[in-house]
């Protein structure tokens, strides 16, 4: 487990394979990103609300380069849950991995609860 459960969600971290649908989406994402570096910003500014995929030529990406979330983040990733808890991992055990072929997806899952 990457974060300790905080409430009835647990958030996890895992490594993206290469050659995978959700790894490719990523890929075609960034270069989007890289093209359009304007509306990204718009994508993900802070404070915006959350709100559907407004872009239906792509797939949503299942994850970030470890490059952006460093950036973003340190590392130490922090982020609410759909109920709005905070909850952080950690992205060490990636210290050393390429951080631009590196691709990371944060998910929240449901604890389960004895």
């Amino acid at each position: 487990m990457d974060g300790a459960p905080n409430g009835p969600w647990r958030f996890e971290i895992s490594e993206l394979e290469p050659g995978s649908a959700d790894y490719e989406d990523t890929l075609t994402f960034d270069a989007w990103c890289r093209e359009h570096p304007e509306r990204a910003r718009e994508l993900f500014g802070p404070g915006e609300p959350r709100r559907g995929w407004p872009l239906p030529d792509l797939a949503v990406p299942q994850g970030r380069s470890l490059r952006v979330l460093t950036e973003q983040h340190g590392w130490t990733v922090t982020l609410a849950d759909p109920d709005g808890v905070d909850h952080s991992a950690s992205l060490e055990r990636w210290r050393s991995a390429d951080p631009d072929r590196t691709y990371l997806r944060l998910t929240f899952e449901r604890s389960v609860t004895a």
